[in-house]
């Protein structure tokens, strides 16, 4: 009651000064306000994160603070415990992003005049970024033995996408897209030759849907999977990344991460000396590329990917192409004798 009373004498005080009238709110009545808001503009997982985070992150005397009364000096308090936490880097910018969200609302109502949380406080917040930014190619050792525990799982789709993210180079968004009717085995392309590929929506390019063109063993491995081996629409981006990740560090690569797929594919087709262009079809770069270099055939990008070698663990999907591999191709061809070969050494993916 007595805050409605102190709230009405507010407003007539502003009224007859001219002032502008700023509403007396708590921060934690005002999250409450934006938990239901963000809920409706949100992805679940997105607004899980951010109502678990954000509190966490401003802390408890924070939230007993009016938002009018929230000024620079608290704003710092807040960063200065972020570079204090032992977080990743990336890991702080997100939750510094979370907080900024909550603030726009805050401003956005009137209970605050001032976005505290701006590019000028964000460039405080200090960590090592190299660990979480690191962008680099896997090792055909490392990805045998990332794969290997990945095979182990009880759930096959973590598999299914790493495969499918290694062969065409497909970002974690679209690795989650592919379902068993996506595949198409036996269409043949204008010069009768049969082309298997995947057709899924290209996030980058507003869900245009594009093909990405099967190797061999992809296309032998996806064949006969059954439904439960795809991921469903259940799946989302942090469900693989988890699992991706949490083999990655059981592995030995504690920063891989599922986009180190796609790099892994781009490199090995750069040191196999295949063209730019046909490098850029295979894997789907900018908007800009492909638009550019559209016109590859798909029977020539079939041809290059068959040419990349296998990793021991996937042995067991063999195609013999030794007429088409080229002499500087076998440089990159793993042939260790893991404890996952078969029984046939010298197997190509």
């Amino acid at each position: 009651v007595n805050r409605i009373i102190a709230d009405i004498q507010e407003k007539l005080k502003c009224f007859k000064t001219g002032e502008e009238y700023i509403p007396k709110l708590l921060v934690s009545e005002a999250f409450l306000g934006w938990n239901g808001e963000d809920a409706k503009i949100s992805k679940e997982g997105t607004w899980k994160y951010r109502q678990a985070f954000v509190p966490r992150t401003l802390g408890e005397e924070f939230f007993k603070k009016m938002v009018a009364h929230v000024n620079e000096g608290d704003i710092l308090s807040v960063i200065g415990r972020l570079n204090q936490h032992d977080m990743a880097y990336q890991t702080k910018l997100t939750v510094f992003a979370s907080c900024a969200s909550f603030w726009d609302f805050c401003v956005k109502k009137g209970y605050s005049k001032t976005q505290f949380f701006h590019k000028f406080n964000k460039k405080k917040i200090k960590g090592d970024m190299e660990p979480r930014l690191e962008r680099r190619a896997l090792s055909y050792e490392e990805q045998d033995r990332i794969f290997s525990l990945l095979k182990s799982y009880k759930k096959k789709w973590p598999l299914t996408c790493a495969m499918i993210g290694v062969w065409t180079g497909a970002r974690i968004s679209e690795a989650i897209q592919v379902r068993k009717d996506n595949l198409f085995f036996d269409e043949k392309e204008f010069n009768g030759k049969v082309v298997p590929h995947i057709r899924i929506k290209d996030i980058k390019r507003g869900g245009v849907i594009m093909e990405k063109v099967m190797s061999p063993i992809l296309a032998e491995y996806l064949k006969d999977l059954p439904e439960d081996a795809f991921p469903n629409d259940k799946v989302n981006k942090q469900k693989l990344a988890y699992h991706f990740q949490t083999a990655a560090k059981e592995a030995g690569v504690p920063n891989a991460t599922f986009h180190w797929l796609r790099h892994t594919l781009a490199s090995r087709l750069y040191d196999m000396g295949v063209e730019e262009r046909l490098a850029c079809a295979i894997i789907g770069h900018s908007q800009s590329v492909h638009k550019e270099y559209a016109h590859a055939s798909k029977s020539k990008l079939l041809d290059k990917l068959t040419q990349v070698g296998n990793v021991g663990v996937l042995s067991s999907f063999p195609v013999k192409n030794d007429k088409i591999m080229p002499p500087q191709a076998t440089l990159i061809t793993h042939n260790s004798d893991s404890s996952l070969l078969s029984a046939s050494s010298n197997n190509d993916l």
